[in-house]
């Protein structure tokens, strides 16, 4: 009976989500200066059936992330954009000037962006597209997480549902992290240890 029951409420969860679509809210970033910016964030989604089945209560796969932030001037906001391999991590915002730092989320995604070390990939919009750039050029002060991770954890989830996700909520979700994902280190592998000793050897 209860399975019958735990099939009937996932099916049900499956029709009521769809096979795509997005979820999207605003969160407060706090920056490197204690400024906050309120963004708006988008997850899009996919097929919940792309997956594997213990991962099928967290709800659709996240298949793509789009940040859409504010800025001076006549464009009003920016967009940044990725798929699925791509996890954006932290945002600074100097002026004018745009930086963010993500994180590849597999192994294969960390070898189709060229094995970084630290393992991370570094941007900078400066008005008129964003560009990558190397850990050099990317500043100092911009050294934590400051985006929510775990979009599909409870915990998120909770906070998500609300619509408006505040600075203090993101940074008690982003405690649980790994330390690789916490801090934005500036050397060392730092979490892709394992990838290396999985990955056959770089030939570049």
């Amino acid at each position: 009976m209860k399975i019958t029951t735990l099939i009937v409420a996932i099916a049900a969860a499956f029709v009521l989500s769809g096979c795509g679509g997005s979820r999207n809210w605003r969160e407060e970033v706090q920056l490197s200066d204690n400024r906050i910016v309120v963004i708006d964030r988008y997850d899009k989604l996919g097929n919940p059936l792309d997956q594997e089945p213990g991962n099928w209560e967290f709800g659709p796969p996240v298949i793509g992330f789009v940040l859409r932030i504010p800025v001076e001037g006549p464009e009003r906001s920016v967009t940044w954009e990725s798929g699925p391999r791509l996890i954006p991590l932290a945002l600074g915002v100097k002026g004018r000037q745009l930086y963010l730092a993500a994180t590849p989320n597999t192994c294969a995604a960390y070898d189709q962006l060229g094995r970084p070390v630290p393992p991370y990939v570094f941007f900078k919009y400066e008005g008129k597209e964003w560009q990558r750039i190397l850990v050099e050029e990317f500043p100092d002060d911009i050294s934590t997480t400051n985006l929510l991770q775990g979009t599909r954890n409870r915990d998120a989830r909770q906070e998500i549902d609300t619509g408006y996700v505040k600075a203090d909520a993101v940074k008690r979700i982003n405690r649980s992290l790994s330390s690789h994902l916490r801090t934005i280190y500036r050397s060392g592998v730092r979490g892709r240890e394992m990838c290396l000793e999985t990955l056959p050897p770089n030939k570049n």
